[in-house]
């Protein structure tokens, strides 16, 4: 992992490597975005959701597995949010891990895995609904909060 986390797994003997470019990203994002004239490290590209008047930025990173033994990988995810009475974030983690997106000529398929021990589980791709950095966006504007994967692709 790259900065600020390398340091926090130095012990782990499976390591990952984030690489940029990502062999994929959404499309329709702006960029670049510097700060000053100076580009951001990483080079995010953003888009402006409407919904909750805000801007986000989007790292696009591919991992590299080489060496790995995948046999006890599990890709998962979680969330953190903030918890207001006790005034903290919380760490949530999603049951279901990450979700992982077959791509195909360099675009999305409906192939849709989780990871768990280094098996592969098919998820139903009606049930995935992407973030909205995969809507439709006008001048970078996104109008909405998701876009189930179904629809996508079929815009695609």
């Amino acid at each position: 992992m790259s900065e600020p986390f390398f340091d926090k797994y130095q012990n782990n003997p499976t390591k990952a490597v984030l690489i940029e470019p990502a062999h994929y990203s959404a499309p329709g994002l702006v960029g670049p975005i510097t700060m000053d004239k100076i580009p951001l490290a990483g080079n995010p590209k953003m888009y402006f959701q409407l919904p909750s008047d805000s801007a986000q930025l989007v790292f696009s990173y591919h991992l590299d597995f080489n060496g790995i033994d995948f046999s006890q990988v599990s890709m998962l995810h979680s969330e953190d949010k903030f918890n207001a009475e006790e005034k903290k974030l919380e760490v949530r983690l999603h049951e279901n891990g990450l979700y992982l997106i077959q791509l195909s000529g360099g675009e999305l398929t409906d192939n849709v895995f989780t990871m768990s021990q280094g098996q592969l589980s098919a998820v139903n791709p009606k049930s995935i609904n992407l973030s909205e950095a995969f809507a439709p966006k006008e001048e970078g504007m996104v109008p909405r909060q998701n876009i189930p994967l179904e629809e996508y692709l079929r815009n695609i």
